[in-house]
């Protein structure tokens, strides 16, 4: 019973070529499209190294106060990345996380140099020890700074593989010195290159930021403001409410003392989960849920309804060639229902397959295009965004192009289906459908 279905698929192709290709090279169009959109949210959210614990991290990036009294929380707003003091208040001080980290947020460009090799700019993020332990980089050699290493400002550095090669050749680096914004550091580890997409991870050189004047580097009374982000690891996502709460809390006492400033701090739903990060980078506002996932769905609805109309005339011209073979099983007794599921598995087959080359596409065009896909403003100076072959190959985006196959399916095919199974015998033996 399943082969007689390939084999129609297979003589449907072979009677009307160019009506069947187009039919499946329209449906891979449309399915492309929609991964496209569906893969740049998604590669914001799914997990993969260097930060393989997205599921586990909660964020806060930000910092949105006001005057004391100003009763608005949505103007008069000044909002900014946080102080090494402010973070160390709100976030570091937390019991519940597994571990909480402080760090230079997004990294800078600076000047390294090695003697005999001619200078030129690279990543730079400055970081506390406890970075390591949040993100799970990859290390080719060597291992991170420590605690110790960074509570005494030791000069040490972590690498890319791509840094490595252009400054020595090798990977094999650790213990050799190399400048940096003209500071001698040593290096103490090498890291599998990261791409720039895992935003809080990314850099290209890693150094403890107790080795710099960076916490001087602050802004607003009094001194709420600075260049650092934090990054919450929690033991399980069933922990992100307890943690929550007990940022409320210190954030009421934070504000408690900053009336004495006339200031107050705003809430606006910190530390975030990642996908409320990625909804709302730098917003001085809550994330807006509902907004994104009426956009979202919007561009989706459009996306499929477009093709679907076009299919839906192609499936009903295709349908005419058969009314007779219709109108003769019906006359032998075949009841609507099959005929009905007998139209609907045949041109889910088609969708199955334009499925398949539509997220073929897009994986290719992801990975060979993602400067075109993934660039974010902020990262426009940081080189090609990279996507790995083994985040593309995700489980997540292979049920979901099979849905949007199925929905567009349904949407292309349940109306000229049911027109043609419940089409008069007389009429359909005599190729009519109405």
């Amino acid at each position: 019973m399943k082969n007689q279905y390939f084999k129609r698929v297979c003589y449907n192709l072979r009677q009307d070529p160019v009506v069947t290709i187009v039919s499946i090279l329209g449906t891979a169009l449309s399915i492309f499209l929609i991964m496209i959109v569906v893969l740049m949210q998604e590669i914001q959210i799914l997990p993969f190294s260097p930060e393989s614990n997205r599921n586990r991290i909660l964020h806060g990036d930000c910092i949105s106060y006001t005057n004391a009294n100003n009763h608005d929380d949505h103007q008069d707003l000044s909002c900014g990345m946080l102080s090494e003091a402010t973070a160390k208040k709100l976030y570091t001080s937390l019991k519940t996380p597994e571990a909480v980290s402080i760090f230079q947020y997004p990294p800078d460009q600076t000047l390294i140099s090695v003697y005999g090799v001619a200078p030129f700019s690279a990543d730079l993020k400055q970081t506390d020890d406890s970075f390591w332990r949040i993100f799970d980089f990859n290390f080719l050699s060597g291992k991170a700074y420590n605690k110790s290493d960074f509570n005494s400002a030791q000069k040490k550095a972590v690498i890319s593989e791509q840094i490595a090669r252009r400054l020595f050749g090798s990977i094999n680096v650790v213990g050799r010195k190399i400048t940096i914004n003209h500071s001698p550091y040593h290096i103490c580890g090498v890291v599998r290159e990261v791409s720039n997409l895992a935003e809080s991870a990314y850099s290209q050189i890693w150094i403890p930021y107790s080795t710099t004047d960076i916490t001087d580097d602050t802004w607003g009374a009094p001194e709420l403001s600075g260049s650092f982000s934090t990054a919450i690891l929690a033991y399980k996502k069933k922990d992100f409410p307890k943690i929550k709460a007990e940022f409320n809390t210190r954030s009421a006492a934070f504000n408690a003392k900053l009336k004495a400033e006339n200031l107050r701090i705003i809430d606006q739903e910190n530390p975030r989960t990642q996908f409320e990060k990625s909804i709302s980078p730098y917003s001085n506002g809550k994330p807006e849920r509902n907004k994104f996932y009426r956009q979202e769905a919007f561009i989706l609805f459009i996306l499929l309804l477009i093709p679907a109309i076009n299919l839906s005339s192609m499936t009903q011209s295709r349908l005419h060639r058969y009314m007779t073979e219709i109108g003769i099983r019906r006359a032998f007794g075949c009841h609507r229902s099959q005929i009905l599921k007998d139209i609907i598995i045949e041109n889910l087959i088609l969708s199955t397959i334009a499925g398949f080359v539509g997220l073929l596409l897009c994986l290719l065009f992801a990975y060979f295009g993602s400067d075109f896909i993934f660039t974010k403003n902020w990262i426009e100076d940081m080189g090609r965004p990279t996507v790995s072959i083994s985040v593309l190959l995700n489980p997540i985006l292979f049920l979901l192009a099979f849905l949007f196959c199925f929905v567009l399916n349904l949407m292309s095919s349940i109306i000229p289906a049911w027109q043609a199974s419940h089409t008069q015998i007389i009429n359909a033996i005599n190729g009519k459908i109405h």
